[in-house]
Protein backbone atom coordinates (compact mmCIF):
# COMPACT_ATOMS: atom_id res chain seq x y z
CA UNK A 1 0.00 0.00 0.00
CA UNK A 2 0.83 3.37 -0.89
CA UNK A 3 0.63 6.50 1.57
CA UNK A 4 1.26 9.95 0.35
CA UNK A 5 1.64 12.44 2.90
CA UNK A 6 0.87 15.97 1.90
CA UNK A 7 1.99 19.65 3.43
CA UNK A 8 1.99 23.47 2.64
CA UNK A 9 5.18 22.72 0.22
CA UNK A 10 2.83 20.93 -1.66
CA UNK A 11 -0.04 23.66 -2.84
CA UNK A 12 2.40 26.31 -2.55
CA UNK A 13 4.77 24.10 -5.53
CA UNK A 14 1.44 23.02 -7.08
CA UNK A 15 2.65 24.96 -10.08
CA UNK A 16 6.22 25.55 -11.69
CA UNK A 17 8.07 28.19 -10.03
CA UNK A 18 8.92 31.17 -12.52
CA UNK A 19 12.85 31.07 -13.28
CA UNK A 20 14.58 34.47 -12.25
CA UNK A 21 14.37 36.20 -16.01
CA UNK A 22 10.80 34.77 -16.45
CA UNK A 23 8.24 37.36 -17.13
CA UNK A 24 5.39 37.56 -14.62
CA UNK A 25 2.18 36.65 -16.16
CA UNK A 26 -0.73 39.10 -16.20
CA UNK A 27 -3.03 38.95 -12.56
CA UNK A 28 -0.62 36.45 -11.66
CA UNK A 29 -2.25 35.00 -8.69
CA UNK A 30 -0.34 34.88 -4.92
CA UNK A 31 0.67 31.28 -4.51
CA UNK A 32 -0.61 29.14 -1.38
CA UNK A 33 1.27 30.24 1.28
CA UNK A 34 3.70 28.33 2.99
CA UNK A 35 3.58 28.06 6.90
CA UNK A 36 6.16 30.62 7.45
CA UNK A 37 4.15 32.95 5.12
CA UNK A 38 0.96 32.99 6.65
CA UNK A 39 1.60 35.95 8.82
CA UNK A 40 3.10 37.78 6.24
CA UNK A 41 2.13 41.84 5.54
CA UNK A 42 1.25 40.57 1.91
CA UNK A 43 -1.64 39.20 3.80
CA UNK A 44 -2.61 42.07 5.84
CA UNK A 45 -6.28 42.49 3.97
CA UNK A 46 -7.31 39.51 5.35
CA UNK A 47 -6.51 40.69 9.18
CA UNK A 48 -8.45 43.70 8.21
CA UNK A 49 -11.68 41.41 7.48
CA UNK A 50 -10.66 40.39 11.51
CA UNK A 51 -9.74 43.30 13.60
CA UNK A 52 -8.94 41.21 17.06
CA UNK A 53 -7.01 38.75 14.66
CA UNK A 54 -3.99 41.78 14.61
CA UNK A 55 -2.78 41.67 18.38
CA UNK A 56 -2.14 37.93 17.78
CA UNK A 57 -0.13 38.41 14.80
CA UNK A 58 1.91 41.71 15.90
CA UNK A 59 2.78 39.18 18.41
CA UNK A 60 3.96 36.68 16.44
CA UNK A 61 5.67 38.57 14.23
CA UNK A 62 7.66 40.29 17.42
CA UNK A 63 8.78 36.86 18.10
CA UNK A 64 9.58 36.25 14.80
CA UNK A 65 11.42 38.71 14.09
CA UNK A 66 13.41 38.59 17.57
CA UNK A 67 14.15 35.11 16.62
CA UNK A 68 14.48 34.39 13.30
CA UNK A 69 15.12 30.58 13.34
CA UNK A 70 11.99 29.99 15.89
CA UNK A 71 9.35 27.98 13.29
CA UNK A 72 6.44 29.57 13.86
CA UNK A 73 4.71 26.58 15.29
CA UNK A 74 6.90 27.44 17.97
CA UNK A 75 5.41 30.65 18.12
CA UNK A 76 2.00 30.21 17.88
CA UNK A 77 2.19 27.49 20.85
CA UNK A 78 4.34 29.95 23.04
CA UNK A 79 1.06 31.90 22.26
CA UNK A 80 -1.43 29.70 23.22
CA UNK A 81 0.64 29.31 26.38
CA UNK A 82 0.68 32.37 27.07
CA UNK A 83 -3.09 32.87 26.87
CA UNK A 84 -4.36 30.57 29.20
CA UNK A 85 -6.48 32.25 31.65
CA UNK A 86 -6.52 35.29 29.34
CA UNK A 87 -10.07 35.92 27.69
CA UNK A 88 -9.10 38.75 25.74
CA UNK A 89 -5.75 36.79 24.47
CA UNK A 90 -8.60 33.63 23.55
CA UNK A 91 -10.09 35.98 21.25
CA UNK A 92 -7.13 37.14 19.72
CA UNK A 93 -6.83 32.93 19.03
CA UNK A 94 -10.26 32.55 17.63
CA UNK A 95 -10.06 35.69 15.25
CA UNK A 96 -6.74 33.90 13.81
CA UNK A 97 -8.44 30.83 12.97
CA UNK A 98 -10.86 32.94 11.12
CA UNK A 99 -8.11 35.18 9.57
CA UNK A 100 -6.15 31.87 8.63
CA UNK A 101 -9.27 30.34 7.07
CA UNK A 102 -10.04 32.86 5.03
CA UNK A 103 -6.65 33.53 3.63
CA UNK A 104 -6.16 30.12 2.57
CA UNK A 105 -9.39 29.60 1.15
CA UNK A 106 -9.28 32.46 -0.73
CA UNK A 107 -6.34 32.33 -2.48
CA UNK A 108 -6.27 28.59 -3.27
CA UNK A 109 -9.62 28.87 -5.01
CA UNK A 110 -7.64 32.00 -6.92
CA UNK A 111 -4.87 29.62 -7.82
CA UNK A 112 -7.09 26.67 -9.39
CA UNK A 113 -9.45 29.06 -10.86
CA UNK A 114 -6.27 30.91 -12.16
CA UNK A 115 -5.41 27.43 -13.67
CA UNK A 116 -8.66 25.83 -14.17
CA UNK A 117 -7.47 23.00 -11.97
CA UNK A 118 -3.97 22.09 -14.21
CA UNK A 119 -1.88 21.57 -10.87
CA UNK A 120 0.96 18.66 -10.13
CA UNK A 121 -2.02 17.35 -7.98
CA UNK A 122 -3.67 16.42 -11.48
CA UNK A 123 -0.57 14.71 -12.95
CA UNK A 124 0.65 12.94 -9.90
CA UNK A 125 -2.40 10.98 -9.18
CA UNK A 126 -2.95 10.42 -12.71
CA UNK A 127 0.43 8.62 -12.44
CA UNK A 128 -0.11 7.31 -9.56
CA UNK A 129 -3.24 5.79 -10.48
CA UNK A 130 -1.56 4.42 -13.60
CA UNK A 131 0.34 2.31 -11.12
CA UNK A 132 -2.22 1.34 -9.02
CA UNK A 133 -3.97 -0.05 -12.03
CA UNK A 134 -1.11 -2.11 -13.23
CA UNK A 135 -0.56 -3.31 -8.67
CA UNK A 136 -4.11 -3.24 -7.42
CA UNK A 137 -2.35 -1.41 -4.73
CA UNK A 138 -4.47 0.77 -2.39
CA UNK A 139 -3.57 4.51 -1.87
CA UNK A 140 -4.05 6.27 1.25
CA UNK A 141 -3.49 10.31 1.07
CA UNK A 142 -3.31 12.62 3.89
CA UNK A 143 -2.98 16.42 3.91
CA UNK A 144 -2.38 18.24 6.41
CA UNK A 145 -3.24 21.62 4.13
CA UNK A 146 -6.46 23.44 5.28
CA UNK A 147 -7.04 24.07 0.92
CA UNK A 148 -9.59 22.00 -1.24
CA UNK A 149 -6.85 21.53 -4.02
CA UNK A 150 -6.63 18.16 -3.71
CA UNK A 151 -9.99 17.55 -2.80
CA UNK A 152 -10.92 18.67 -5.87
CA UNK A 153 -8.60 16.74 -8.04
CA UNK A 154 -9.92 13.70 -6.38
CA UNK A 155 -13.53 14.71 -7.25
CA UNK A 156 -12.63 15.35 -10.79
CA UNK A 157 -10.23 12.56 -11.61
CA UNK A 158 -11.38 9.37 -9.62
CA UNK A 159 -14.43 7.71 -10.32
CA UNK A 160 -17.56 8.20 -8.55
CA UNK A 161 -15.91 10.10 -5.39
CA UNK A 162 -17.87 13.02 -4.34
CA UNK A 163 -16.49 14.22 -0.91
CA UNK A 164 -19.55 14.96 0.82
CA UNK A 165 -19.66 13.66 4.19
CA UNK A 166 -17.26 12.46 6.65
CA UNK A 167 -17.54 8.80 5.88
CA UNK A 168 -16.55 9.62 1.76
CA UNK A 169 -13.40 10.53 2.30
CA UNK A 170 -12.22 7.32 3.92
CA UNK A 171 -14.77 4.77 2.57
CA UNK A 172 -13.39 3.25 -0.44
CA UNK A 173 -10.48 0.60 -0.77
CA UNK A 174 -8.65 2.10 -3.71
CA UNK A 175 -8.22 5.77 -2.65
CA UNK A 176 -8.86 7.47 0.46
CA UNK A 177 -8.29 10.61 1.64
CA UNK A 178 -7.48 11.64 5.20
CA UNK A 179 -6.96 16.11 6.12
CA UNK A 180 -5.67 15.16 9.81
CA UNK A 181 -6.16 18.91 10.45
CA UNK A 182 -8.91 19.91 9.14
CA UNK A 183 -10.35 21.76 6.38
CA UNK A 184 -11.24 25.37 5.11
CA UNK A 185 -14.84 23.31 3.87
CA UNK A 186 -15.42 21.97 7.64
CA UNK A 187 -16.55 23.83 10.99
CA UNK A 188 -16.58 23.08 14.73
CA UNK A 189 -20.27 24.05 15.71
CA UNK A 190 -21.01 25.25 19.51
CA UNK A 191 -24.41 24.27 20.59
CA UNK A 192 -26.55 27.11 23.34
CA UNK A 193 -25.93 30.50 21.73
CA UNK A 194 -28.45 32.67 21.43
CA UNK A 195 -28.43 36.06 20.56
CA UNK A 196 -25.22 35.42 18.30
CA UNK A 197 -25.79 36.66 14.99
CA UNK A 198 -23.67 32.75 13.28
CA UNK A 199 -23.42 34.83 10.12
CA UNK A 200 -20.91 37.66 11.15
CA UNK A 201 -17.71 36.29 12.15
CA UNK A 202 -16.70 39.51 14.30
CA UNK A 203 -19.83 38.81 16.91
CA UNK A 204 -18.66 35.17 17.13
CA UNK A 205 -15.39 36.14 18.03
CA UNK A 206 -16.33 39.25 20.25
CA UNK A 207 -19.35 37.07 22.16
CA UNK A 208 -17.99 33.33 22.25
CA UNK A 209 -13.95 34.41 22.12
CA UNK A 210 -13.69 32.01 25.18
CA UNK A 211 -15.29 28.91 24.62
CA UNK A 212 -12.99 25.56 23.23
CA UNK A 213 -14.55 25.39 19.47
CA UNK A 214 -12.57 22.12 18.97
CA UNK A 215 -15.12 20.24 21.58
CA UNK A 216 -17.65 21.29 19.11
CA UNK A 217 -19.45 19.51 17.33
CA UNK A 218 -16.88 18.86 13.57
CA UNK A 219 -19.49 19.15 10.39
CA UNK A 220 -18.38 18.59 6.81
CA UNK A 221 -19.43 22.15 5.89
CA UNK A 222 -18.15 25.48 5.95
CA UNK A 223 -18.86 27.52 8.79
CA UNK A 224 -20.65 30.31 7.20
CA UNK A 225 -23.39 27.32 6.05
CA UNK A 226 -22.87 24.84 9.26
CA UNK A 227 -25.83 26.33 11.48
CA UNK A 228 -29.13 25.67 10.59
CA UNK A 229 -31.73 28.00 10.37
CA UNK A 230 -33.32 27.92 14.47
CA UNK A 231 -30.82 26.40 16.10
CA UNK A 232 -28.79 28.07 18.76
CA UNK A 233 -25.78 27.47 17.66
CA UNK A 234 -22.26 29.43 16.37
CA UNK A 235 -20.09 27.76 14.19
CA UNK A 236 -15.69 28.46 13.52
CA UNK A 237 -13.47 27.47 11.02
CA UNK A 238 -12.86 23.67 11.64
CA UNK A 239 -8.98 23.76 11.30
CA UNK A 240 -5.95 22.85 13.53
CA UNK A 241 -3.93 26.59 13.90
CA UNK A 242 -0.16 25.01 13.22
CA UNK A 243 1.63 24.63 16.66
CA UNK A 244 3.96 22.25 18.42
CA UNK A 245 2.05 21.66 21.32
CA UNK A 246 0.42 18.67 21.61
CA UNK A 247 -2.86 19.35 19.32
CA UNK A 248 -6.03 17.63 18.82
CA UNK A 249 -6.27 16.22 15.34
CA UNK A 250 -9.03 18.26 13.30
CA UNK A 251 -11.02 15.11 11.67
CA UNK A 252 -13.21 12.76 13.13
CA UNK A 253 -11.91 10.16 15.57
CA UNK A 254 -12.45 7.18 13.57
CA UNK A 255 -10.32 8.85 11.18
CA UNK A 256 -7.28 8.96 13.30
CA UNK A 257 -7.97 5.36 14.60
CA UNK A 258 -8.02 4.46 10.46
CA UNK A 259 -5.26 6.69 9.53
CA UNK A 260 -3.09 4.79 12.42
CA UNK A 261 -4.04 1.54 11.38
CA UNK A 262 -3.09 2.33 7.66
CA UNK A 263 0.30 2.97 8.45
CA UNK A 264 0.96 -0.60 10.29
CA UNK A 265 0.15 -1.55 6.54
CA UNK A 266 2.31 0.86 4.00
CA UNK A 267 5.11 -0.70 2.58
CA UNK A 268 5.67 2.68 0.57
CA UNK A 269 5.64 6.35 1.79
CA UNK A 270 6.50 9.50 0.07
CA UNK A 271 6.35 12.90 1.39
CA UNK A 272 5.60 16.14 -0.73
CA UNK A 273 6.41 19.59 1.04
CA UNK A 274 5.62 17.86 4.83
CA UNK A 275 7.72 19.09 7.33
CA UNK A 276 7.17 16.42 9.61
CA UNK A 277 6.82 18.97 12.58
CA UNK A 278 3.47 17.79 14.22
CA UNK A 279 4.76 15.72 17.05
CA UNK A 280 1.41 13.97 17.71
CA UNK A 281 1.44 12.70 13.81
CA UNK A 282 5.44 11.87 14.41
CA UNK A 283 4.27 9.55 17.68
CA UNK A 284 1.49 7.74 15.28
CA UNK A 285 4.23 6.70 12.38
CA UNK A 286 6.72 6.05 15.48
CA UNK A 287 4.22 3.45 16.96
CA UNK A 288 2.76 1.75 13.68
CA UNK A 289 5.23 2.21 10.71
CA UNK A 290 6.45 -1.24 9.84
CA UNK A 291 10.21 -1.61 9.67
CA UNK A 292 11.51 -2.32 5.69
CA UNK A 293 9.25 0.34 3.79
CA UNK A 294 10.41 2.41 0.91
CA UNK A 295 10.39 6.08 2.17
CA UNK A 296 10.59 8.71 -0.19
CA UNK A 297 10.96 12.65 0.88
CA UNK A 298 10.00 15.79 -1.79
CA UNK A 299 11.12 19.16 -0.50
CA UNK A 300 13.14 21.60 -2.18
CA UNK A 301 16.57 21.30 -1.25
CA UNK A 302 19.06 18.34 0.19
CA UNK A 303 19.22 20.58 3.80
CA UNK A 304 15.47 20.69 4.07
CA UNK A 305 14.85 17.16 3.49
CA UNK A 306 17.56 16.13 5.56
CA UNK A 307 15.77 18.55 8.47
CA UNK A 308 12.65 16.71 7.41
CA UNK A 309 14.39 13.06 7.75
CA UNK A 310 16.05 14.30 11.27
CA UNK A 311 12.11 15.29 12.05
CA UNK A 312 10.66 11.67 11.21
CA UNK A 313 13.44 10.12 13.77
CA UNK A 314 12.37 6.63 14.40
CA UNK A 315 9.70 6.47 11.68
CA UNK A 316 12.44 7.16 9.12
CA UNK A 317 15.19 4.56 10.54
CA UNK A 318 12.96 2.13 9.99
CA UNK A 319 13.55 2.36 5.98
CA UNK A 320 16.41 1.09 5.16
CA UNK A 321 17.13 2.51 1.93
CA UNK A 322 15.10 6.19 1.65
CA UNK A 323 14.86 8.14 -1.67
CA UNK A 324 15.04 12.36 -1.60
CA UNK A 325 13.28 13.88 -4.47
CA UNK A 326 14.89 17.76 -4.73
CA UNK A 327 13.12 20.47 -6.72
CA UNK A 328 9.86 20.28 -4.65
CA UNK A 329 7.04 19.10 -6.52
CA UNK A 330 8.22 19.75 -10.04
CA UNK A 331 11.21 17.87 -9.33
CA UNK A 332 9.20 14.82 -8.27
CA UNK A 333 7.18 15.06 -11.49
CA UNK A 334 10.57 15.08 -14.19
CA UNK A 335 11.43 11.93 -16.16
CA UNK A 336 10.45 8.89 -14.89
CA UNK A 337 11.73 8.93 -11.44
CA UNK A 338 7.94 8.73 -9.41
CA UNK A 339 7.88 5.66 -11.17
CA UNK A 340 11.20 3.85 -10.93
CA UNK A 341 10.78 4.43 -6.79
CA UNK A 342 7.19 3.05 -7.18
CA UNK A 343 8.34 -0.25 -9.30
CA UNK A 344 10.70 -1.06 -6.08
CA UNK A 345 9.77 -4.49 -4.86
CA UNK A 346 7.48 -4.77 -1.78
CA UNK A 347 9.09 -5.27 1.58
CA UNK A 348 10.35 -9.03 1.96
CA UNK A 349 10.09 -9.79 -2.07
CA UNK A 350 13.23 -10.62 -4.50
CA UNK A 351 15.06 -7.73 -6.51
Amino acid sequence: MLMIVFGAGASYGSRPERGLLDVPTPFEPVRPPLTGELLSEEHSAFAAKYPSSRPAIVALQRALSEDPDLPIEAAIGDLYEASAGNLERARHLLALRFYLCDLVETVSNEWWDRFHGFTHYTELLDRISTWRHETDEPVVMVTFNYDRLLDRTVEAQVGDWTLTDFQSYTSRRDWRLFKLHGSVGWSRVVKGWEGVDPEKPNDIIAQTGGVDFDRGELRPFPWLYAVDKGETAVAAPGLAVPTTLKQRFQCPTDHVDEFASEVGRIDRLLTIGWRAAEPHVLELLAQNIPPGYHLAICDRSNDDIQAIWDNLGLAARRSPDPKAFTGGFTGLLEADHLEQWLSLPAPGQPL
